[in-house]
């Protein structure tokens, strides 16, 4: 009898641990009830990523420009960067490596390293988002969908997120207190993103296929927490920590430059190989008539319908 309910008792855990790590009960509503959001940003640097006031397009900017660009150059390590030296030559920056101010500033800059930076953006953009009867698909940074798999995007930011808060290629957040939803959904006006975390990494986003070096970054944060705000009453209304990937920032860095470059080869044998002698082929833009749609020269073959490829 012992050993039956041993091996019950066994099964059971099995159930319970298998449940867990396949994340099916990922419910963002935990119920539990949560402080004013002062106390997670209590220290903490602070950012925020919301709509241009002075754009006619709405686009969103940094209003911490000083506060990004700090957070950008201790994720990559470099102190020339922190300090507004990023344009000294090799030589002008042995002459800093040697000086006696540089060993106390590498120390104060290694130190800021482990600060917590808060960012906030927006939890609205145009018609998002969208409440269902099980959860809610938010956007980060106007996107309803990640350029990076299994990450959330703020500009050139990005943030580990698990690969269960995504549902038909879009950000998805899983709640089944529809009391919960509909409260979020009368105030969603007022609502923002409050994600804290700790400078990462300076990763390679993109590779130049013409010359194979890279063409574009972006800043791997190392994720602390993750909530949604009301930012006029100052409540956090819900936790979605649970939701964040906690990731060996070196190995992430390694596997999302392994990315890029897989994109570059790719981009290479789509390319062609470089000839001298182009090949005349028709303006993919206009589609060799030398106009654009509105009547006006095409910019691309400048109105001749036809382009040089050296690339076949």
């Amino acid at each position: 009898m012992k050993n039956i309910l041993a091996a019950l008792f066994f099964a059971i855990v099995c159930v319970m641990s298998t449940y867990a790590q396949t994340g099916v009960n990922d419910d963002v509503a935990t119920g539990k009830i949560l402080p004013l959001y002062s106390q997670y940003i209590e220290g903490c640097y602070s950012i925020t990523y919301d709509k241009d006031p002075n754009s006619g397009t709405g686009a969103y900017k940094f209003f911490d420009e000083s506060d990004v660009s700090e957070f950008r150059a201790l994720s990559a390590n470099d102190i020339f960067a922190y300090h507004g030296k990023k344009n000294m030559d090799d030589l002008d920056k042995a002459v800093c490596v040697k000086s006696g101010q540089y060993k106390s500033d590498m120390l104060s800059f290694q130190q800021k390293r482990n600060e917590k930076f808060a960012i906030f953006t927006p939890f609205v953009y145009k018609d998002m988002p969208k409440f269902y009867g099980d959860g809610f698909a938010p956007c980060f940074d106007g996107k309803i969908r990640s350029n990076f798999k299994n990450f959330i995007e703020i500009y050139d930011i990005i943030i580990p997120i698990k690969p269960t808060c995504f549902k038909d290629n879009r950000y998805f957040f899983k709640c089944n207190d529809t009391e919960k939803l509909l409260d979020l959904r009368s105030r969603k006006d007022d609502l923002y993103f409050l994600i804290i975390v700790k400078p990462g990494a300076k990763v390679v986003k993109s590779y130049s296929v013409y010359d194979s070096k890279p063409s574009t970054y972006a800043t791997l944060a190392s994720p602390v927490s993750l909530y949604v705000v009301d930012g006029n009453t100052k409540e956090t209304l819900l936790d979605l920590t649970s939701c964040l990937r906690k990731v060996n920032i070196a190995t992430e860095k390694q596997t999302l430059e392994s990315l890029a470059k897989k994109e570059l080869q790719k981009g290479k044998r789509e390319r062609g190989t470089y000839h001298k002698t182009p090949r005349i082929e028709r303006c993919p833009t206009c589609h060799g008539s030398g106009r654009l749609s509105n009547g006006k020269r095409c910019s691309l073959c400048n109105g001749s319908g036809t382009i040089d490829n050296h690339y076949y």
